[in-house]
């Protein structure tokens, strides 16, 4: 089919991660909350819930998106800390911390982040720690303003 990637049976071919510009001078207030898929407005939460596989098991899995007060500047732009919260059957499974920021154009950018990761409602261990601009990582494009069929997917660049 016509603009549908193809008329045959093949799939088409993955497309490549790229890194997007990042141009600190092209950053203000994150809390404009410009962008319609995440608004970085102090105190907008949203809540996702499915299911998730954990072992051999299908079970409730839910996530709370938290935009807090919380401000850090970062390879020289000004972030917000998002908190996720991660439920499975009841149970705290992962809080990760990530800093993000908004362009001028409404894109919005992860700068660095900190996870933690739950068995049975108890802490394992800490997955990761970045900052943009540390130990070579970099910031990456998370969520477009506006978003197109065949745009590459933006790739992050931690240590």
């Amino acid at each position: 089919m016509a603009g549908c990637g193809g008329g045959g049976s093949e799939a088409p071919a993955a497309a490549k991660a790229t890194e997007a510009k990042f141009d600190p001078a092209n950053f203000g207030d994150p809390a404009t909350g410009a962008n319609h898929y995440l608004p970085l407005k102090p105190g907008t939460q949203s809540v996702r819930e499915g299911a998730t596989s954990v072992g051999s098991r299908r079970v409730p899995h839910q996530v709370t998106t938290t935009v807090t007060d919380v401000y850090r500047e970062i390879n020289g732009v000004r972030t917000v800390a998002v908190l996720d919260h991660e439920i499975d059957a009841g149970q705290v499974s992962q809080e990760s911390l990530d800093y993000l920021a908004e362009d001028e154009d409404g894109n919005l950018w992860y700068l660095g982040g900190y996870t933690e990761e739950f068995q049975g409602g108890r802490y394992v261990s800490a997955l990761d720690a970045w900052l943009a601009g540390v130990k070579g990582a970099k910031a990456g494009l998370l969520v477009q303003a506006e978003p197109r069929a065949g745009s590459p997917p933006y790739a992050v660049a931690q240590p």
